[in-house]
């Protein structure tokens, strides 16, 4: 597993991407502003990569540091699969922890999969942040 880390033209916006093997980098890049939303061109976020590639013995603590840095454990990603969707069901124990964190989810979350889900037009209306916001879920 191989973190990368993407800039975007602005130069506020560090971008997370991808996994690292050692979560106390990981740890010290999201306190200097690295994004744990951010989704490569698969719409894969790091939680994605993070489900789909386990071998790691830090899992939980990769996860937790996800989760603490607002990662999104509900977007979705090409596949229409949510991080937990997209994971072997050989690891039962990272499901269940996953599961506990989904449980919370924000309100702002359930408003974007009620829109997606109720088909309304709002590209025209809402902001390209809002939309892109909605369309992950």
């Amino acid at each position: 597993m191989n973190y990368r880390f993407l800039f975007s033209s602005s130069p506020q916006q560090k971008v997370f991407c991808y996994s690292y093997p050692c979560w106390m980098t990981t740890r010290l890049l999201f306190g200097c502003g690295a994004n744990a939303n951010v989704s490569a061109s698969d719409g894969n976020t790091p939680l994605h990569h993070l489900a789909k590639n386990i071998p790691t013995t830090n899992v939980l603590k990769m996860v937790n540091l996800l989760n603490n840095a607002d990662a999104h454990l509900d977007y979705i990603n090409n596949k229409e699969q949510t991080p937990l969707r997209s994971m072997p069901l050989l690891h039962i124990k990272i499901i269940e922890h996953l599961k506990k964190n989904t449980d919370v989810i924000r309100l702002k979350c359930c408003c974007a999969k009620l829109i997606r889900q109720q088909i309304f037009s709002y590209e025209n209306i809402f902001s390209t942040v809002l939309v892109g916001f909605i369309q992950k879920h």
